[in-house]
């Protein structure tokens, strides 16, 4: 607050200015301003003005993607950090992308396209026109593998507020409503071979779900649980004999083994503690079961060990680590995590103990799962609107959608063999 008039006997006066976005009523200073004024005389307001306009933009990160195919179209996604690292909210077109060099391999816009031309290196640039702020990172266009093989692939279509276990091979053919039921199914998990389904319903209990077992033509459904609790997260060793689970059975989110052979057959508790537990799976070889586990306070990814009944960490932040699934070979493991801010897919190499970021969008990138041959992933994106399936390859690039629809998509998985 200044006085009026300005009386001369307080110069210097100064003035402190900062710019600030507005995102969803959230204010992030992006620049800051300090401008002193004196006054000439105490009759006629004459004043001097001086100071520059900083910015408080201390580095900017380019996330990516860093590979691209040829032909492939994709949004690059970058952001400014302050000198904290904390990631600076600014409105669209503040920073700019131009082309460094490599323009016969891909080329990029202003605001961020890049398209792959041919294989090799571009390099691109990202930064704050005017202030010398700026990133740069090499895009590496490779090939186009061939055309992929078609691909069994389960889902849950949630159609009307009636969520439904849906079979459809990947080139869009054979779709079929393997539940067939007015309530809640969801979860659903091939086996080994595809020829079966597992997956959790309400269709006898009404109140909770309950886990059923179907051939992957609709055929011979059995109930394999009937508990007081709700029973969800199914998932079938490779042979196919046994399977774990999600249940409340007692009180809390635990997860218990249980035999295909029967109803409740078997059931055995193998944790017990006040987390929350969930979405387990078998390892291929059957020895391990990667879940989810919220011990640490958030949720990380934790492997029990079949054989000496103990649990390890094994995925653990920073940020919330969730939906883990094995490779075929059991040697890497896919799961979805916002340790950059956004839920993303990534991928985590258990020999060299190596994380790396497969997904780059704006939308929830979720429940991803290894095809049978390794080379592609399946998961649900909302980056159309609403949630689809789409399949990738292995590296991240060419992401497609497997099921255009108006309807919500979810809960994709795919047999472990041919």
């Amino acid at each position: 607050h200044f006085p009026n008039p300005f009386a001369a006997s307080g110069n210097p006066y100064t003035l402190q200015l900062e710019a600030y976005t507005l995102v969803d009523g959230q204010g992030t200073k992006v620049a800051q301003a300090s401008l002193t004024i004196n006054v000439i005389d105490g009759q006629t307001l004459s004043i001097n003005i001086s100071g520059d306009l900083e910015s408080v933009i201390d580095r900017i990160v380019i996330e990516g993607p860093l590979t691209v195919q040829v032909n492939e179209t994709v949004q690059m996604i970058g952001h400014a950090r302050d000198a904290s690292d904390t990631i600076i909210l600014l409105p669209a077109g503040a920073l700019t992308w131009s082309q460094v060099s490599g323009a016969e391999f891909g080329t990029i816009d202003s605001a961020g396209q890049f398209q792959g031309l041919s294989p090799g290196v571009a390099r691109v640039r990202l930064e704050e026109p005017g202030a010398g702020v700026f990133a740069e990172a090499n895009i590496t266009v490779v090939s186009a593998p061939p055309s992929p093989p078609v691909y069994k692939l389960v889902f849950v279509r949630d159609e009307l507020q009636n969520p439904e276990v849906y079979f459809m091979n990947s080139n869009g053919s054979g779709l079929l409503n393997l539940s067939n039921w007015s309530g809640l199914d969801e979860k659903p998990e091939f086996d080994a071979t595809g020829s079966r389904v597992i997956y959790a319903s309400t269709r006898d209990e009404g109140e909770w779900t309950d886990i059923y077992i179907i051939n992957s033509s609709g055929t011979n459904r059995r109930r394999l649980t009937d508990s007081p609790g709700p029973d969800t997260d199914p998932s079938l060793s490779p042979d196919g004999s046994k399977y774990v689970f999600t249940s409340r059975r007692n009180g809390n989110s635990d997860l218990y083994i249980g035999d295909t052979a029967g109803l409740e057959q078997n059931i055995t508790q193998i944790t017990n503690n006040p987390a929350t537990e969930s979405n387990p799976v078998f390892s291929p070889d059957g020895n391990l079961v990667l879940f989810t586990s919220d011990s640490n306070g958030t949720r990380d990814l934790f492997v029990y060990d079949v054989n000496s009944q103990t649990v390890s960490p094994i995925i653990t932040g920073p940020g919330e680590d969730y939906d883990g699934r094995f490779s075929p070979d059991g040697t890497k493991i896919v799961f979805t995590s916002d340790r950059d801010g956004n839920p993303e897919i990534y991928v985590y190499d258990i020999n060299l103990m190596t994380t790396t970021r497969l997904t780059f969008s704006q939308s929830a990138d979720e429940r991803p799962a290894f095809t049978h041959d390794g080379l592609r992933i399946v998961f649900m994106s909302g980056r159309t609107g609403n949630k689809e399936v789409f399949i990738m390859n292995a590296n991240g690039t060419a992401a497609t959608n497997l099921t255009t629809n108006t309807n919500d998509d979810l809960d994709p998985h795919t047999p472990r063999l041919p």
